[in-house]
């Protein structure tokens, strides 16, 4: 085994068992030989401080590392990952360009599992910054990896998923027959359904093996958008919410859609969660989900809110990715 490889074996599982001594040890007791180790091994004084949560300090070393050594691909993805967790948003979105910059220049030189691995990074990030042309365009490069069919699946349905959740024409033309994943094949099908023919097959969606408690929870969720969104108040879905195991704690986006359709159910006034949360998970594609739904069914007020909200996270945007919101809206 290399040398580094035992310092990230050790080290990540000294951190697993919350050993936060003996992950500071392993760090300590690597002996440099060379100017690369040099760097890794003040690579990872940075990552344990960012296991302390010293976020600020563990930036501070990252960039002394890159000051002292150059950088390198994995630096640049853990100063996106701090920037995120200080929420310091415009940094996290360089730090995201310079990431990707860096995988651009580098990825030939990569292993696969590296290349997926900064792919999938690359694609969370620009999803919760709200770039979603960018995103789409980065599952359009790891459908092309030498993935096994299982992660192929996997690809496809996250692509997918975000054009049927952006009421892209593209995903209008998709049939539920097309695919056996199961959470595509319901979020397919319901996309055109009306409420009452919904019912059945989320229902069965729910109950089934095949779905973990978080994928439930989130296929739920994203059909009772679909709904919402065609002007469809999802009566079936409002008695299926005591029903069905969701996660706990709910995520903002998820408490507004079930305080959405209660409050229409009933009917009684709308209830808007304001969107509070810690800086680690801030997402601009759950926040202007909901803004398109207090656009369509909030008061006055709201509405007025919605639309000076949306006008400062559009600013933000490419050109392509406001096209796909815009299809939202519509």
């Amino acid at each position: 085994m290399e040398r580094f490889d035992v310092l990230k074996l050790g080290f990540y599982q000294a951190l697993g068992n919350r050993d936060f001594k003996s992950a500071k040890e392993i760090v300590d007791d690597f002996g440099p030989q060379n100017e690369i180790e040099k760097r890794v091994k003040h690579h990872y004084e940075g990552r344990y401080l960012a296991a302390l949560g010293m976020y600020n300090d563990a930036v501070e070393q990252m960039q002394l590392t890159i000051r002292r050594y150059g950088s390198n691909i994995q630096i640049q993805k853990d100063l996106a990952w701090l920037y995120r967790q200080l929420g310091e948003e415009k940094l996290w979105v360089e730090a995201t360009n310079r990431l990707t910059d860096d995988f651009n220049a580098t990825q030939k030189k990569l292993s696969l599992e590296s290349r997926l691995e900064t792919l999938m990074q690359l694609f969370n990030e620009r999803m919760d910054q709200g770039f979603v042309s960018i995103a789409t365009k980065i599952f359009e490069r790891l459908e092309q990896e030498e993935t096994n069919e299982k992660q192929k699946e996997a690809i496809r349905r996250t692509r997918l998923r975000i054009l049927v959740l952006l009421n892209d024409e593209s995903a209008k033309k998709l049939k539920a027959d097309d695919t056996q994943d199961e959470y595509l094949r319901t979020l397919l099908y319901c996309q055109q359904a009306s409420s009452a023919q919904v019912h059945e097959p989320l229902k069965a969606a729910l109950a089934s093996t095949s779905l973990s408690v978080s994928e439930k929870s989130h296929l739920f969720h994203d059909v009772a958008d679909l709904q919402l969104l065609k002007g469809i108040i999802p009566s079936a879905l409002y008695k299926k919410i005591n029903k069905a195991s969701l996660p706990k704690p709910l995520t903002y986006f998820e408490l507004n859609v079930q305080s959405l359709i209660f409050s229409l159910a009933e009917p009684r006034p709308i209830y808007w969660f304001k969107y509070i949360s810690s800086p680690e998970k801030i997402s601009a594609f759950d926040e202007l989900r909901i803004l398109t739904l207090q656009r369509r069914y909030g008061n006055e007020r709201v509405q007025t809110f919605a639309d000076f909200q949306m006008k400062l996270r559009f600013e933000k945007l490419d050109v392509d990715s406001q096209v796909m919101w815009s299809h939202r809206l519509k």
